[in-house]
C-alpha cells in the first residue's frame, strides 16, 4: 500500500504546484489585457507559442532525462553528480544556440525587448533542468514550490512593471526574467546544487546516454503540439473564426480533464520509474491501471453530469453548438489518459522511441480525418479526428506494452466503463432538461460506486484524524 500512498501524495503535491500558478495567471490576465495594447498582447502570446515550438528542439528534452536518471542514480553520489553537471552545461550550449535562433526570429521586435526576451529563453531553460533535477531527487515538494514562487513574483511583477510602471511587453519580460531567476535560485540553493555541480562532473558519455534516451521526445513534444493546433487551425481556415470559438469552448470543460491528467502524469512517471525493479511489478501495474481506469471513469461521469451546470455558469453567449463537441471530447479525453498512463511504463523502461513513435502516427491520423472530413460534416471532424486518434493510440499502447511489461487486462470492467461513459455522453448530447437531472444523479452514483473502497478509506481516514 506504500507505494498507492506515495502516489497520491506526489499527485496532491504537484497538483497544488499546477493550480496555484494557474490561479495566479488568471488574477494577472486583466493586467495584461488592461494596460497592454493589442500589439504588445499579441507579441507576447507570440513569445509563448514561439517558446513552446522551439524549447524541445533546441534543448533535445534532455530536462526529462534528467529526472529519469537521477531516479536510477539518485543514490550513488558520483553518477548523480555527472547527470546534474552534465544536464547543466549542455543547457550553456542551448542558451547559445537559443540566443542566435532568437536574434532572427524575433527580429521585428525592438532591441531592448529582444534580449529581454533571450535572458528569459534561457533562465526558462535553466529552471526547467533544475526542476526535472528536483523531481529526480524525489524533492516533488521543492518542485512544486518553485512553481508557485516563480508564478507569483510574475503576478506582483505584472502588477509593478506593467500596471504601475506602465513598461507594456517590456514588462511582461521582466516579470517573466524575474519569476525565473528567483525560482532557480531557491531550487540551487534549496538542494546545495555546488555539491553537486562541477566541470570536473561533466561526462560526455552520460550526456551521450541521457541525449539517447531524450531525443525521441522531441517529435512526441511536437506531435501533441500539432495535435493541439491543428485542430484549431483547420477548423479557422475552411470553418472561419466562429466555429473555432464554437470548439474552443467545447473544450473548456474538457480540458480541466487534461490538466488533472498532466498532474497525475507527473506523479505516475516517477512511481512507475521505481516500481520496475520491483519483483511484483506485473502485478502492480496490473492494479495500478484497474484503479486508475475505475477513477478515471468515475471523475468523466462525475465531470459530464456536472457539465450542463458548468456550462451555465462559465459560458455566457450563443454556444449551444458547442454541446455535442464537448460529448465527443470527453471521449478523447478518456483514451488521452489512458495513452499518457500507458506513456509512463514507457518512460520507466527508457523506451522513449516508442513514445515519440506512437504520438507522431497518433498526430498523423488527427491530422488527416480533420483534412478530409471538415468539409462534409463541419466541426464534428476536430472533436472526432481527437477521439479517434487517442483511441488508437490508447489500443496500440496496450497491446505493445505486453512486450516488455505483462498486464494482465479485465476487459469486461474496462467495457463496462465505456458503455456507461457513451450512454452518459449519448443523453448529454440529446441534452433535455430532465434527463440532464437524471445524467447528473447517474453521474455522481456511478463514480462513487466504482471508487466506493477509495472514497471510504478516505473519509476513515480523515474522520480517525479528526477525533484525534
Amino acid at each position: 500500500m506504500g507505494r498507492e500512498k506515495e502516489l497520491v501524495k506526489n499527485t496532491i503535491i504537484l497538483s497544488l504546484g499546477n493550480f496555484l500558478p494557474q490561479l495566479t495567471s488568471l488574477i494577472t490576465l486583466p493586467i495584461l489585457t488592461a494596460f497592454m495594447t493589442k500589439t504588445e498582447f499579441g507579441t507576447y502570446d507570440l513569445i509563448n507559442t514561439v517558446v513552446s515550438l522551439l524549447m524541445p528542439i533546441i534543448t533535445i528534452r534532455v530536462e526529462s532525462a534528467a529526472f529519469r536518471f537521477m531516479i536510477e542514480y539518485r543514490n550513488d553520489q558520483e553518477k548523480s553528480s555527472q547527470v546534474v553537471s552534465s544536464i547543466l552545461f549542455f543547457s550553456i550550449v542551448s542558451s547559445a544556440i537559443i540566443t542566435v535562433v532568437s536574434i532572427f526570429i524575433f527580429y521585428p521586435v525592438a532591441l531592448r525587448d529582444k534580449v529581454l526576451i533571450i535572458i528569459y529563453i534561457i533562465f526558462h531553460i535553466v529552471l526547467s533542468d533544475l526542476m526535472q533535477i528536483a523531481r529526480g531527487y524525489s524533492l516533488n515538494v521543492r518542485f512544486s514550490l518553485a512553481a508557485i514562487i516563480n508564478s507569483v513574483v510574475y503576478m506582483f511583477g505584472a502588477i509593478l512593471f506593467i500596471q504601475i510602471a506602465k513598461l507594456g511587453l517590456t514588462g511582461v519580460l521582466l516579470s517573466l526574467i524575474v519569476g525565473e531567476i528567483i525560482a532557480a535560485l531557491f531550487l540551487a540553493v534549496s538542494m546545495k546544487l555546488n555539491s553537486v555541480f562541477s566541470y570536473q562532473y561533466f561526462s560526455f558519455k552520460m550526456l551521450k546516454e541521457m541525449i539517447r534516451y531524450s531525443w525521441p521526445l522531441v517529435p512526441n513534444s511536437l506531435s501533441l503540439w500539432v495535435m493541439n493546433l491543428s485542430d484549431r487551425l483547420i477548423v479557422t481556415t475552411f470553418l472561419g473564426l466562429e466555429q473555432n470559438a464554437v470548439y474552443t469552448v467545447a473544450n473548456k470543460i474538457p480540458s480541466l480533464m487534461g490538466t488533472a491528467q498532466g498532474i497525475f502524469a507527473s506523479a505516475w512517471q516517477e512511481n512507475a520509474s521505481i516500481a520496475i525493479s520491483d519483483k511484483d511489478s506485473d502485478e502492480y501495474y496490473s492494479k495500478m491501471f484497474e484503479s486508475f481506469i475505475c477513477v478515471l471513469t468515475g471523475i468523466l461521469c462525475g465531470l459530464i453530469g456536472c457539465t450542463p451546470i458548468l456550462f451555465d455558469l462559465i459560458i455566457r453567449g450563443d454556444y449551444g453548438e458547442s454541446h455535442p463537441q464537448t460529448a465527443i471530447l470527453f471521449a478523447g479525453m478518456f483514451f488521452s489518459a489512458i495513452s499518457s498512463f500507458f506513456g509512463g511504463i514507457y518512460v520507466a523502461h527508457k523506451h522513449t522511441k516508442s513514445v515519440g513513435m506512437t504520438t507522431v502516427v497518433a498526430a498523423g491520423i488527427n491530422f488527416l480525418i480533420n483534412i478530409c472530413f471538415v468539409k462534409n460534416i463541419g466541426l464534428y471532424a476536430a472533436s472526432i479526428s481527437t477521439l479517434v486518434s487517442y483511441a488508437i493510440l490508447t489500443i496500440y499502447r496496450m497491446i505493445d506494452v505486453q512486450k516488455f511489461q505483462k498486464i494482465q487486462y479485465c476487459y469486461k470492467k474496462y467495457l463496462f466503463c465505456i458503455g456507461v461513459m457513451g450512454i452518459m455522453c449519448g443523453i448529454y448530447y440529446v441534452d433535455l432538461f430532465y434527463l440532464n437531472i437524471l445524467n447528473f444523479i447517474a453521474g455522481v452514483s456511478i463514480a462513487f460506486l466504482l471508487n466506493r473502497k477509495m472514497v471510504l478509506h478516505i473519509v476513515k481516514s480523515m474522520m480517525k484524524k479528526i477525533m484525534r
